[in-house]
């Protein structure tokens, strides 16, 4: 009993929220908007892969020791909202596991050549150990990356860390998940993102959600957030004090300290 006493608490210990770590992985996120891919002096850009609008950077992280991926959001977060539509799809051996159509998509159209680039770097770097961020749009890629790494195994996910991510798919999706990947959901505020797609449709987040306040000095822990009337866009661009997409250009490393 004591054995298993110890060993829970630390892996809540290694695995535990880091605000130092979440708020560099804001800043892997945020690279991908500006087109800046020699100012980060703590990691190293191998790949920049794009295709179709979707987007994602691959290399080595100093940092976390790691090899990174990072995916963009959409460019126009006004018009993808707008033009949001709801739509299950199966891809996976198990029909029950449902994900939502139009995320999927984004993410098949650079699925092959991350994981091409994941084995190469993996060779080059001589670890298995990974960084999977993303923000937005980028961050349901970044869990469908993970969800696919995972059922693989063959790399450890050492570190997960998503902002201003939409409901990616159903319970079931969800659950498998959860028992497979140890990360972080990280919200601000009243963003719009996270309350889509509606829970009503079937969707449900991932676990492990951290929420912030509006000037990012408090976070605390939740299952799941609503902001009701009070939903903003303007919140869903302001992340750990870093301005998202392209409001945020040009970058300069290191980012300005995150609230405590």
């Amino acid at each position: 009993m004591i054995f298993f006493f110890l060993f829970f608490s630390l892996f809540r210990s290694f695995f535990a929220y880091n605000e130092t770590v979440s708020q560099h992985c804001v800043y892997l996120a945020q690279l991908n908007y500006c087109g800046q891919f020699d100012v980060c002096d703590s990691c190293v850009i191998h790949f920049v892969v794009e295709n179709s609008g979707s987007m994602a950077l691959q290399g080595f992280d100093f940092v976390t020791s790691s090899v990174f991926t990072s995916f963009r959001g959409s460019a126009n977060t006004r018009n993808w909202i707008e033009d949001f539509q709801v739509s299950h799809i199966a891809p996976y051996n198990d029909s029950d596991i449902l994900v939502e159509k139009g995320f999927y998509k984004n993410y098949m159209f650079i699925k092959p050549m991350l994981f091409e680039n994941l084995q190469n770097l993996s060779i080059v770097y001589n670890t298995n150990s990974l960084l999977i961020t993303g923000h937005s749009l980028g961050s349901s890629a970044a869990t469908l990356f993970a969800f696919d790494i995972a059922l693989q195994d063959i790399y450890v996910i050492d570190f997960f860390y998503n902002f201003g991510s939409p409901r990616v798919g159903n319970e079931n999706f969800v659950y498998v998940f959860n028992s497979l990947i140890y990360g972080f959901r990280v919200v601000h505020n009243n963003d719009i993102v996270t309350n889509l797609p509606p829970s009503s449709f079937g969707y449900e987040h991932i676990s492990q959600g951290v929420w912030y306040d509006f000037n990012n000095t408090f976070y605390q822990f939740i299952d799941d957030y609503s902001c009701y009337k009070d939903c903003s866009t303007s919140d869903h661009l302001n992340y750990l004090n870093i301005s998202m997409g392209s409001s945020g250009c040009p970058l300069s490393y290191p980012p300005s300290e995150a609230g405590g």
